[in-house]
């Protein structure tokens, strides 16, 4: 799906996406901007990931690049509702070389919707989350992707660390 642009808007913690990538995660609805979003597959097997969080699922194989796996319902503190083989991996982050891609994996991916109104008084209880909206009759976390992603982010080859200095970063 091709889309024109992001349409983009001030409200609750900071600036929301009209258009979200909807999931479900621990038996909640949250939003993932949709230019945050490169593709979402389905649950594969996942490489373990020594010495990682509790939170860290592994690392997927995606076409011959590496990208570390979040499990968001852990992330967030809840338990995930979904059998394992019937979740999905939301790949996000910079599709261009890989070097920034992290995969959600989420209970179920409920469609593309257009954000509401802003929900609440402004600002967030949770560094992970950038606001709430109405979407339909439900209300909708907006999860801030690259805190969700918890350090694994890494640099492009613009940031490459200086030589002799080793990137520990996955």
């Amino acid at each position: 799906m091709q889309l024109d642009g992001p349409r983009r808007r001030a409200g609750g913690g900071g600036t929301l996406s009209d258009d979200l990538v909807v999931v479900r995660a621990g038996g909640h609805a949250y939003g993932i901007p949709v230019e945050a979003v490169v593709e979402v597959t389905r649950m594969v097997a996942l490489a373990p990931l020594p010495d990682a969080a509790p939170w860290v699922a592994g690392v997927l194989d995606l076409r011959g690049v590496p990208v570390p796996v979040v499990d968001l319902a852990a992330r967030l503190g809840r338990a995930p509702r979904a059998p394992i083989l019937d979740r999905r991996i939301v790949i996000s982050g910079r599709s261009g070389d890989g070097a920034g891609l992290v995969g959600l994996v989420v209970d179920e991916v409920t469609g593309v919707a257009a954000a509401g109104p802003a929900v609440g008084g402004g600002g967030s209880a949770s560094p992970l989350v950038r606001g709430a909206v109405r979407v339909g009759e439900n209300m909708v976390m907006v999860l801030d992707e690259a805190a969700v992603a918890g350090g694994f982010r890494r640099p492009g080859r613009e940031d490459t660390p200086p030589p002799g200095q080793v990137d520990a970063r996955v």
